[in-house]
């Protein structure tokens, strides 16, 4: 690739001699990009780059947020919701989270990868959404659904105490209004909750990703 970017801004600095003044402006602007995207940071401008053209935020200042380390758990989707909140063993749980109300994505089982990231300030549930693509390397996440919500907190059972943990990836329309769910503590009880989609989360909120788990090749 780097070669290859070399050999285009060499084209355009023999351009640069043989073309008129009004293209000349042009032609130093490519040649900057070229020269940016093979240098060292090449990588980064690249992906910014990319980012540009899919009119998405770039070189903008991110949000510093906490990420904790990748764990393996299988989500039984053949599982009712409610079976999955039995064996949550939660204190308190919104009646309104069924499976008419947060369908599974899938009802399969697998195996999946799970992560929680927290945000260092206040954060509206897009801006969650669209952090994802930071975390792409090894394959791409996804916010969590509701079965997968479920199977974290029946296997992390104290995480939910220290930080509430929203799944952005089930939205449920109810009374006109889209909520998603929510491992919390109140009372001293571990419960499931609903939250407007809308809102935007304090701080103290935390959020669950996912990404199924892709067996890897046996080596010979």
């Amino acid at each position: 690739m780097k070669i290859m970017l070399g050999m285009l801004a060499n084209l355009l600095e023999s351009l640069d001699q043989i073309v008129g003044a009004d293209a000349k402006p042009t032609i130093g602007i490519l040649r900057d990009l070229f020269a940016k995207l093979s240098s060292q940071d090449g990588d980064v401008w690249w992906k910014m780059l990319k980012a540009f053209l899919r009119k998405d935020a770039c070189w903008v200042t991110k949000v510093g947020r906490t990420v904790c380390a990748i764990v393996t758990h299988i989500v039984d989707g053949s599982l009712s919701c409610s079976d999955m909140i039995d064996g949550c063993m939660l204190g308190i749980f919104d009646r309104r989270i069924n499976q008419k109300n947060f369908p599974f994505s899938s009802v399969t089982t697998d195996e999946w990868e799970f992560r929680v990231i927290q945000f260092a300030e206040d954060v509206f549930s897009e801006e969650v959404s669209s952090s994802l693509v930071d975390f792409n390397t090894g394959g791409p996440w996804q916010l969590a659904g509701i079965e997968h919500l479920l199977t974290y907190g029946k296997y992390h059972p104290d995480d939910q105490r220290r930080n509430p943990i929203v799944s952005l990836g089930s939205v449920g329309v109810i009374d006109r209004t889209q909520y998603v769910p929510c491992l919390d503590a109140r009372h001293g009880l571990r419960c499931v909750d609903l939250h407007p989609w809308v809102k935007k989360w304090h701080k103290s909120n935390s959020f669950l990703i996912v990404r199924k788990k892709v067996a890897q090749p046996l080596t010979p």
